[in-house]
């Protein structure tokens, strides 16, 4: 698949996951995503696109605001921000009500046109700082 051909996919992926669109089609049978700073890693496509799901419409009601989508030979990395305000519960912690601006990237392996696996790099610490009554991130995450 071409690079370009993956970047569509990339801002199709975005638009749909926005709208609250089905994520499943970007997605193959076996996809994982592996959340990179607790090692957490989830594990097919249902899966994959519940986690994803829950994150930005029940945990956040939010959107995804595209910085860049880079793109090379069967991967692709999106860098963005959650935009939004926290709704739902997050382990012990209740909703804030707060907005949240986080700063993140997602690093994605194709396998021809779907999505075979995903790396996501946040700031736990940053996004922690936020819910409590911090809004402002990080100066490493501000330099981005």
């Amino acid at each position: 698949m071409s690079a370009e051909a993956i970047e569509r996919v990339m801002h199709d992926y975005v638009e749909a996951l926005n709208s609250r669109g089905d994520l499943t089609m970007y997605f193959t049978d076996d996809a994982t995503f592996t959340t990179m700073e607790t090692g957490e890693v989830t594990r097919g496509r249902e899966a994959c696109v519940a986690s994803i799901a829950y994150l930005h419409h029940q945990v956040f009601e939010g959107r995804v605001v595209t910085r860049h989508i880079v793109v090379g030979d069967a991967v692709a990395v999106l860098e963005a921000t959650l935009d939004g305000t926290h709704v739902g519960a997050m382990g012990d912690l209740q909703p804030t009500g707060r907005h949240v601006n986080l700063p993140y990237c997602v690093v994605y392996d194709f396998d021809g046109d779907r999505i075979r696996a995903a790396r996501g790099y946040l700031s736990f610490a940053d996004l922690m700082r936020q819910l409590m009554g911090d809004n402002q991130p990080t100066a490493s995450a501000a330099q981005g």
